[in-house]
């Protein structure tokens, strides 16, 4: 099945059929539909850090990560780093309660043994206007002598 044609009255039982552990109501419905389609993928690669990556990723946020072996100097074995951004979803920030939903998956996916710490970044759109404006003009200087 389609999780981008089935009907969102249904994509709760599609969830849950393909294992997806969590289900908000409050949730957009493209993290939804983004929930469904990366459940299996999900589960292939549970306990690993491509796993916590997709998570993120089904949730809209940008994450970057290092484990202990990629720091310098080399961190505590068994630990990992995510600095995770999380934009406005249709205009509304992010909020409290859906950055603790993110988290909560993190902790599903990553390996059991694993620790980490976690540092929320913040991502933001906007327009910036430059303008300019050029006058032309014309400048002269008339020098009278006395003869």
């Amino acid at each position: 099945m389609d999780p981008d044609a089935i009907p969102l009255r249904f994509l709760p039982w599609l969830a849950w059929h393909l294992g997806v552990e969590t289900w908000k109501d409050y949730w957009p419905e493209q993290v939804k539909r983004a929930r469904v389609k990366a459940a299996i993928r999900i589960a292939r690669k549970k306990g690993t850090a491509a796993a916590v990556r997709e998570v993120c990723a089904s949730f809209g946020a940008n994450v970057a990560m290092r484990e202990w072996f990629e720091k310098t100097p080399k961190g505590r074995p068994g630990t990992f780093e995510i600095l995770m951004t999380v934009g406005a979803r249709d205009g509304i920030p992010a909020t409290a309660e859906y950055v603790a939903d993110i988290i909560a998956e993190v902790d599903r996916a990553k390996r059991g043994t694993a620790h980490y710490t976690f540092t929320q970044g913040f991502s933001a759109t906007g327009a910036q206007r430059i303008g300019a404006a050029v006058r032309a003009a014309v400048y002269r200087r008339l020098s009278l002598t006395d003869i």
